[in-house]
């Protein structure tokens, strides 16, 4: 992946991208203007056991399957 640089929030498990970021792999590439991996929260605010990787800002996904 590129991106312009990370912030990272452990206490809390937030790391953001630092603008846009672009990554290609086996199946394709996508681009964003920002991407999130945070611990999943309920409808109540309260933490639960998983992460969410979110990517926003003009999303774009290539899938391209050999």
């Amino acid at each position: 992946a590129k991106t312009a640089g990370m912030t990272f929030a452990l206490d809390r498990l937030d790391i953001r991208s630092i603008g846009s970021i672009t990554s290609s792999g086996p199946l394709g590439e996508i681009s964003a203007g920002e991407m999130v991996l945070a611990l999943e929260k309920s409808e109540t605010g309260d933490v639960t056991q998983g992460y969410v990787l979110m990517f926003k800002n003009g999303v774009k996904l290539v899938y391209s399957p050999k």
